[in-house]
């Protein structure tokens, strides 16, 4: 399930996005960028009325330059995401490492608040890199959706654990490699 999974999310991203490749030195730009994602992670009761989301976001970043330049790099997010079970509020944070086909490396961090089971909305900050991407710093917007849910109740131990699926949306992000 989870490979086909994949295999669709990969095959539906339509979106246009950022490129940082080919990237240089001193180079400055504004891209948009989105990825269809699939999480998988483990929630856990933290309060009789909270609950927190533990797991990891991973896709595809396709990526578009103003020249309409257009690639794509691998994304890994890791995160937490605290959930109100009375209201549905939800309020997460995380990291990002994006990479490209070179093994050249961006990282970046998340925060969003939103409703659960929707998707939330936030920032995305790049906080440096490596190879061709060292020292790259910038920020975008963020938008992130979930489009299907899946939770998984071990009834011996009470673990639950979720699969999801969705689209991450960074309409307008600025980027300077030094």
């Amino acid at each position: 399930m989870y490979k086909r999974l994949i295999g669709i999310t990969l095959i539906t991203i339509v979106l246009a996005t950022i490129t940082i490749t080919p990237a240089v030195s001193g180079q400055k730009g504004t891209a948009t960028a989105a990825s269809a994602w699939v999480g998988k992670g483990r929630i856990f009761e933290t309060n009789e009325d909270e609950a927190m989301f533990v797991g990891a976001f991973i896709g595809v970043l396709y990526v578009e330059t103003a020249d309409k330049e257009l690639d794509s790099m691998e994304l890994v997010c890791p995160g937490s995401v605290d959930i109100d079970l009375k209201s549905g509020a939800q309020k997460g944070s995380g990291d990002c490492i994006l990479t490209d086909n070179e093994g050249d490396k961006v990282y970046a961090e998340w925060i969003c608040e939103g409703a659960n089971f929707l998707g939330c909305s936030g920032k995305f900050t790049l906080t440096g890199g490596g190879g061709k991407f060292e020292g790259i710093t910038g920020e975008s917007d963020l938008k992130a959706r979930t489009a299907l849910q899946e939770l998984k109740v071990e009834l011996d131990s009470g673990k639950v654990w979720e699969t999801s699926a969705g689209l991450l949306s960074l309409p307008e992000i600025t980027y300077n490699i030094p």
